[in-house]
């Protein structure tokens, strides 16, 4: 009975240290596996482990970054060593920025969050630091800035105004661009909801722009639009907008719901005036329509009053053409043979 205990007393030490070795390598494994350099810390600033993302950022082998300052792995020492204190005093830093020194030469933006962790007698042992390589969303963030200056560049150049609408809050958001077409100041900031819009569409084009709104809330829509329509300034003037807008849409099948709107428009009030003077000139030309009776031998045109007139009396009646009087070669041989 003695020594049964013992017997199993011993064949346990063996599988508690195995479940201990495999706990340690799963837990090493995770560690290895993160794609954000780890590093320990002591008290003094001395690194005491790293895993492979951090020997991949610094450059630094990892038996050589052991032991190593803290510090030296920034291009900013002094900056590391009061991250470092911070968290020592404050028990947890987030987010703090610095940069990265390679051992190349080269370094990277990264944000270094840190956590002081503790023995199991509850002291204090060092800080765990999490560095996060961020060159590369900096460079997407100064990227899209990029864009966006040109883009707003582009349509400053080209008159146009842009908006936004947001179906959740039932916002519109409108461009110092568009405010100046709709005849606001361009300063003057504008959040609107429902139908408080800051200017009056023309009665005879409130119709279609109603039927557009409603089309770009419809789930199964093109989502797509064009339209022309006039718009009262608050002076009373009235201008002519092209307007484009984009519904865009998120979910699927029947879950197919919009989300917003983004669109542009443009001042054609000029454009429009030059159509209707042309269209006012057109109507201001006199044609010639229909049968006109015409003598076969003499080339004389009959009226409507059955006169008979010369071709050149009649078009100069009926149009607004004018005649320059010549003879034709042929004519000139039958008239005048000494000259031909």
């Amino acid at each position: 009975m003695n020594e049964q205990p013992t017997q199993m007393g011993g064949t346990a030490a063996p599988q508690e240290a195995e479940a201990l070795r495999e706990t340690c390598a799963y837990l090493r494994s995770l560690i290895e596996s993160s794609p954000d350099a780890l590093v320990t810390v002591d008290a003094t600033g001395k690194i005491t482990d790293v895993n492979t993302a951090a020997v991949k950022i610094t450059g630094v082998a990892r038996n050589t970054l052991l032991g190593g300052d803290f510090a030296s792995c920034f291009t900013d020492a002094e900056k590391a060593r009061a991250f470092c204190r911070r968290a020592f005093d404050k028990g947890k830093v987030s987010d703090f920025p610095i940069t990265v020194c390679h051992a190349s030469g080269t370094v990277a933006e990264v944000l270094c969050n840190a956590t002081v962790y503790r023995n199991e007698h509850g002291k204090e042992s060092g800080v765990l630091v999490t560095v996060r390589d961020i060159t590369a969303l900096r460079r997407a963030e100064q990227a899209q800035r990029e864009s966006e200056e040109r883009l707003l560049v582009a349509s400053r150049v080209a008159g146009l105004g842009t908006f936004t609408y947001y179906f959740e809050f039932d916002a519109r958001l409108f461009s110092p661009e568009l405010k100046t077409l709709m005849g606001l100041a361009p300063d003057v900031p504008i959040l609107l909801y429902a139908d408080r819009i800051p200017v009056a569409i023309h009665q005879e084009d409130r119709e279609a722009f109603r039927t557009a709104q409603l089309a770009a809330r419809d789930p199964h829509g093109a989502g797509r639009f064009e339209l022309d329509c006039r718009i009262y300034w608050p002076d009373g003037a009235i201008r002519w907008l092209h307007v484009m807008w984009q519904t865009e849409f998120e979910g699927k099948g029947e879950r197919r719901q919009p989300w917003r709107v983004v669109g542009a428009a443009l001042d054609i009030t000029e454009r429009k005036r030059t159509e209707d003077a042309l269209k006012d000139a057109l109507r201001d030309i006199r044609t010639l329509r229909g049968i006109v009776p015409i003598c076969a031998k003499c080339k004389k045109i009959r009226d409507d009053q059955g006169y008979w007139e010369q071709v050149e009396v009649y078009v100069h009646q009926h149009t607004e053409a004018e005649f320059s009087h010549g003879i034709c070669p042929d004519c000139m041989k039958v008239l005048y043979p000494d000259y031909c």
